[in-house]
């Protein structure tokens, strides 16, 4: 009796199993999309990176299936697909500047706690080295900067380098909308944020002061409203020169912290 009971459950669960399958097209991103069905996170990530390796795929066909997995895996904080772990707490964030005197695209890579002293090197999907360096072991804060970069990074699987490891990122540039949009003739600034991806934090905005150094002075003051005015040199700090506003998502991928923002240069008003 028992044994015919396991064979009905059995021959139930294949059935179920050939039902799931036939839902998704025989596609490359087919087995992301059965992991995800199942439950299994890690696996689809992996399988994700192995299609994407494979596949000349539009990111508006990989993208969903991407935020999906975030979402399964507190927005990234639980996907590796690498043995060891990284020397060092490392952020790596994709910068998009417009404004009269600054426009294009940077990349930034920083840390801390670093353990030991290791040559990084950030290589893109086209396999172009967009920022190399070495990291010193310290526990404070640095970073690495990249040159201006005039064309946007492009979406697709990045590799950081750090010494003999190599840790592969989906990077998935947000879409080329305007997030912040100023009026001068008004002096107004709008906000439209991106969607958030669920199990992520909300995307934010914030006004920053900087002094003629662009070293950060004070905290960033968050922006709350839709559309606010411009802060007027009256409410600058002390040895501010300049004045931005910064709208930021962010994710995490092999303990990296991925970083999007969009920054915008204010022109300061007496």
């Amino acid at each position: 009796m028992k044994r015919k009971t396991l064979l009905i459950a059995l021959s139930t669960f294949s059935q179920i199993h050939s039902v799931q399958a036939s839902w998704f097209a025989d596609t490359p991103l087919q087995p992301v999309y059965q992991a995800l069905v199942n439950h299994q996170p890690q696996l689809a990530w992996q399988e994700l990176i192995l299609a994407m390796s494979n596949n000349n795929i539009d990111s508006q066909y990989w993208l969903p299936a991407k935020q999906e997995i975030l979402k399964q895996t507190s927005c990234g904080q639980e996907l590796f697909d690498h043995d060891e772990s990284l020397p060092a707490d490392i952020s790596v964030t994709f910068i998009r500047r417009s404004g009269l005197s600054s426009q294009g695209f940077q990349i930034k890579l920083s840390a801390e706690s670093v353990s030991a002293p290791s040559n990084v090197k950030l290589i893109s999907p086209s396999k172009s080295v967009l920022l190399e360096g070495l990291l010193a072991r310290q526990k404070s804060y640095q970073e690495i900067e990249s040159k201006e970069i005039l064309v946007e990074p492009r979406s697709g699987i990045y590799q950081l380098k750090t010494g003999e490891s190599t840790y592969r990122l989906v990077i998935s540039q947000p879409s080329n909308q305007n997030w912040l949009k100023l009026d001068n003739t008004i002096q107004q600034l709008t906000v439209n944020l991106p969607l958030e991806t669920a199990g992520c934090t909300n995307p934010i905005a914030a006004w920053q002061w900087f002094d003629s150094q662009y070293n950060l002075l004070g905290r960033r003051i968050p922006i709350t409203q839709s559309t606010t005015p411009i802060p007027t040199s009256k409410h600058k700090p002390q040895g501010a020169k300049n004045l931005s506003a910064t709208a930021s998502i962010f994710e995490y991928q092999q303990n990296v912290k991925i970083e999007y923002i969009q920054r915008i240069a204010i022109p300061l008003t007496p």
